[in-house]
C-alpha cells in the first residue's frame, strides 16, 4: 500500500480567526495563546483579523 502525502497551503492572509481562551489554569492557557498568536502571525494573519476572548472555567 502506498501512503500519500498532502501538502497544505498554509497562507493565513485574508483569514479571520477567533480564539476562545479559558481563564482556568491561566499559566498554561497563556503559553498556548502566545504560541497560537505567534504561529498565526507567522502564517500571515493580520492582527486586526484575530479576535481573542476569554471565558470562565474549563468546560
Amino acid at each position: 500500500m502506498t501512503v500519500g502525502t498532502y501538502e497544505a497551503n498554509l497562507a493565513g492572509d485574508g483569514l479571520r480567526i477567533g480564539i476562545v481562551q479559558a481563564r482556568f489554569n491561566e499559566d498554561v492557557c497563556h503559553g498556548l495563546l502566545s504560541a497560537c498568536l505567534a504561529e498565526l502571525k507567522h502564517l500571515g494573519v493580520a492582527d486586526e483579523d484575530i479576535l481573542h476572548v476569554t471565558v470562565p472555567g474549563a468546560l
